[in-house]
């Protein structure tokens, strides 16, 4: 082969790899171009994908929204066929007009024992009576209402149908008659008012009957009526065109019942034991109306003195003497010694039981045996002392005296 020959074969290897050469590096290019373009439209597919799912929760979030404000503003509209506002939430803002106060600046009463409450005035004047009354000796509850001059007044009262106590402690009218002008509406009861008249002046104004109106259910029994601090038979009687009337009447209007909270019996209720129970089998009770309590005593001993002041009773040998006085004046103790003392409870108060002995060096009309027991207890600001007196005949039998004093004591229970 010559030279000529062999540079023609040269150049055709040359060529070949060359060719080879690009042929190598094309492949490449395009599996990478190809690699390039699935990643690519992978990242695509992702982020279309990705993109499609967040437009889609906020759409859907956004339409909810949309939703519930819809339904809040059908709430909010007036049903066209029962005329009723319907309300949405708690927190949905009350009409002004059903805010507003119908006693502006106006002060509120309740009474939770009785069960009531009422608005008036804040410059009138409220005072309430709870206690037994010097004219008929029972227990009455009621308020009075004063005007802010002082002359006249409004009294109200209210009872459940089964309480024991008075709402009025009057017995009566004065001088004239009675002449209905109109009626009122009373704790959902339309009541008559009227007036009573003398000699053509206005002396009171009743709302309801005289001393009490019962309630349209029939639960309540309330009394109410206004009246003057003067004397109106003597002055001009009371005006009819009065201001305090109208609000008088309002004051009325006002009031509502309101729940109940236990008091009384409820609060102290006797701790006596089985034992005790059995060794007070049969005793009586003995009721002060006036101070309101209650005592047990043995059926075999009598009653010497009763009256709403002052208790004494006593066994048939006069060998014991219980006596319990109430608002007493001061007394003096200067012909005993003083003895023991011991701490009982009385109507769930504790209360200091002191012995005192008598002095025959003192007063010689003393044998030296006899025994004096003194405690008290207090009730709605009234004191109340008991004494209790006997003679020491023995250890024993002196005994057996003390423990049915202390039973009397135990028995004592508030009933008002």
């Amino acid at each position: 082969m010559n030279e000529k020959q062999l540079k023609e074969v040269n150049n055709g290897n040359n060529l070949r790899i060359r060719e080879e050469d690009v042929s190598a590096d094309d492949e490449d290019s395009g599996e990478k171009i190809a690699e390039w373009l699935v990643a690519g439209l992978a990242l695509g597919f992702v982020i279309v994908v990705s993109g499609f799912f967040i437009w889609n929760k906020y759409y859907q979030k956004d339409k909810e929204v949309s939703s519930l404000r819809s339904q809040i503003e059908n709430l909010q509209k007036t049903d066209e066929k029962t005329g009723e506002k319907q309300i949405s939430n708690e927190n949905t803002a009350v009409p002004e007009e059903a805010a507003a106060d119908a006693y502006p600046g106006w002060k509120t009463y309740a009474n939770s024992e009785i069960g009531y409450a009422l608005r008036y005035p804040a410059d009138w004047n409220l005072k309430e009576t709870d206690g037994i009354s010097e004219v008929t000796e029972a227990n009455v509850k009621n308020i009075t209402i004063d005007t802010p001059d002082k002359k006249y007044f409004l009294h109200f009262g209210l009872k459940g149908k089964n309480d024991s106590f008075y709402i009025s402690d009057r017995t009566g009218v004065g001088a004239g008659e009675i002449k209905k002008i109109g009626t009122l509406t009373v704790l959902d009861t339309d009541v008559k008012v009227e007036q009573l008249l003398y000699e053509g002046k206005i002396h009171e104004i009743f709302f309801g009957a005289v001393n009490s109106s019962k309630t349209a259910d029939g639960e309540y029994i309330f009394g109410a009526n206004f009246g003057s601090r003067e004397d109106t038979y003597g002055g001009p009687g009371i005006d009819p065109n009065l201001s305090y009337i109208k609000t008088t009447e309002k004051i009325l209007e006002s009031v509502t019942l309101i729940n109940k909270t236990s008091a009384g019996l409820d609060d102290c209720p006797l701790a006596l034991t089985d034992e005790d129970k059995l060794n007070m089998k049969g005793w009586e009770t003995f009721t002060n109306n006036k101070y309101g309590f209650s005592l047990m005593y043995p059926n075999d001993w009598k009653i010497k003195n009763s009256n709403s002041n002052n208790l004494v009773m006593g066994d048939k040998g006069e060998a014991m003497t219980f006596q319990i006085k109430s608002d007493m004046a001061a007394f003096g103790l200067e012909n005993y010694k003083l003895g023991p003392k011991k701490t009982v409870k009385i109507a769930c108060k504790n209360t200091t039981v002191t012995t005192y002995i008598a002095n025959p060096e003192i007063d010689p009309s003393f044998s030296g045996n006899e025994r004096l027991v003194l405690t008290s207890f207090e009730k709605n600001g009234t004191a109340h002392t008991i004494f209790f007196s006997y003679k020491d005949i023995g250890a024993s039998l002196s005994s057996d005296i003390v423990e049915q004093f202390d039973l009397i004591l135990k028995s004592i229970k508030y009933v008002q």
